[in-house]
């Protein structure tokens, strides 16, 4: 293992135990079932911030005493992916952006709002994701504020857990926005949003093709 490996190995178990001593594994557990995973109730709770509490949700996962897998993924405001864990089965990519149709992009819009989503991979799994955009804790260039945003989701099955999926028809049939994990590994080609062409397809360009 060389340096850089071992640095980041070092980080990451700081952070697991910093959130273990912070948030204890069963009373944490508890409290997001009786909360429904409302994020906000627990940092008043536990008097934490949005982000570890996100985090510390994706971890609970100890055979015999499992919470709701989720999946997280944290982006910058280039949609730079910063950071992913999660055990529900979303594929979030190593490099680069995932697809402009999730829903932590959209967080943007409203900053410090949590919106709910319900979307449909190629595949036809079906999740639920809710995504809130925070302002950066780390100093910033002065005249322009710092936001990353986060997105938390899982298998739509375990929606009706979740406060946030309240008001939403979770029902068979229910219309969930068709996503992707990104534009290079998606054959959506229907999708207006597209801003790559697939790596197995041909770029599709239309003869009378203008700039507007």
């Amino acid at each position: 293992m060389n340096e850089e490996a071992r640095a980041t190995a070092l980080s990451a178990l700081a952070d697991y135990a910093a959130a273990a001593i912070l948030l204890p594994y069963d009373a944490f557990r508890e409290a997001a079932r009786e909360l429904r995973h409302d994020v906000e109730r627990l940092q008043r709770r536990f008097g934490i911030g949005f982000e570890p509490v996100c985090r510390r949700l994706t971890t609970l996962q100890r055979p015999g005493a499992r919470g709701v897998p989720f999946y997280i993924v944290k982006v910058d405001m280039a949609g730079n992916v910063l950071w992913r864990l999660g055990s529900a089965g979303m594929r979030v990519p190593r490099f680069g952006g995932v697809c402009p149709l999730w829903n932590v992009h959209a967080a943007f819009l409203t900053p410090g709002v949590t919106r709910a989503q319900l979307s449909r991979m190629p595949g036809g799994t079906t999740y639920f994701s809710f995504a809130r955009a925070v302002r950066a804790e780390e100093p910033e260039v002065v005249g322009s504020p710092r936001f990353s945003a986060i997105e938390l989701g899982c298998d739509a099955s375990f929606a009706r857990q979740i406060v946030y999926a309240d008001g939403l028809e979770l029902g068979a049939g229910a219309a969930a926005l068709p996503i992707g994990t990104t534009c290079r590994l998606c054959e959506r080609m229907d999708c207006s949003a597209r801003a790559l062409p697939p790596l197995r397809r041909p770029a599709a360009v239309a003869a009378d093709a203008a700039v507007r």
